[in-house]
């Protein structure tokens, strides 16, 4: 019968203490959630800041034939 009152007295231990396991199962389960949606944010920075390079670069023509057409502007020979 001591073992039983025991229990009833520990009770509320066991429960708080399962509370707060699950409360910080929770906890980093959102940490984790969060941290995933911040590398997807990186990850979709630098998806966009290739595009706009690679775009600067179709627009633009190659550097080469830049400096060689504006040679045979300046200089007609």
């Amino acid at each position: 019968m001591l073992f039983v009152e025991e229990f009833l007295q520990q009770r509320p231990i066991a429960l708080n203490l399962s509370r707060n396991i699950r409360s910080h199962q929770l906890f980093r389960q959102a940490q984790v959630k969060v941290f995933i949606r911040l590398l997807q944010g990186l990850v979709q920075d630098q998806i966009n800041l290739i595009a706009r390079i690679e775009a600067r670069a179709i627009s633009y023509p190659d550097p080469n034939q830049m400096l060689t057409s504006r040679r045979a502007i300046d200089c007609p020979n």
